[in-house]
């Protein structure tokens, strides 16, 4: 075989095996993998939320948002209020690692007046934090009324006995 034909098989073996690699490299890498020993870690977002000023009268939701930043699924047991102003919704009770979940609360200001600061207690299987709070804020006062200018154009017993001069 004459040598040209050789080195262009050789080239073309060479290049084949080099685009094979370039394939196989570019493929989806497989995720990290988190070492199963780490435990899982609960953090947030905020501890306390503050709604600002609000009326009475009215609800307001707003969403916690957990994060897992351990290495093993975080399990929410349980979410308590210490206020029955308070309603709770677990939208992720299983939280898997690096991953964030929801915990919708929705606070109903009737019956509610001045400041206000309502914890929030979750349960977890975190073993540093089991029990951890959450607090929501705010500042519930009525609207001022506006002045009534309306103007009474009744007459009173007074004034039917005296009627203005034409």
């Amino acid at each position: 075989m004459p040598k040209k034909v050789v080195i262009t098989i050789i080239l073309g073996i060479l290049a084949l095996i080099a685009g094979s690699l370039l394939f196989v490299s570019r493929q989806a890498k497989p995720p990290v993998i988190i070492s199963r020993k780490d435990p899982p870690k609960i953090s947030f977002d905020e501890e306390t939320h503050n709604l600002g000023n609000i009326t009475p009268n009215i609800e307001i939701p707003y969403d916690f948002k957990i994060h897992n930043i351990g290495g093993s699924p975080l399990i929410i047991k349980n979410v308590t209020a210490n206020c029955h102003c308070l309603v709770l919704n677990l939208k992720d009770k299983y939280i898997q690692p690096g991953e964030t979940g929801d915990l919708e609360v929705i606070l109903n200001t009737t019956q509610q007046n001045g400041s206000l600061k309502q914890a929030i207690s979750i349960f977890s299987n975190d073993p540093k934090v089991p029990k951890t709070n959450v607090f929501i804020a705010a500042s519930i006062f009525p609207q001022p009324q506006a002045p009534d200018n309306s103007i009474d154009n009744t007459l009173s017993p007074a004034s039917a006995a005296h009627p203005p001069a034409n």
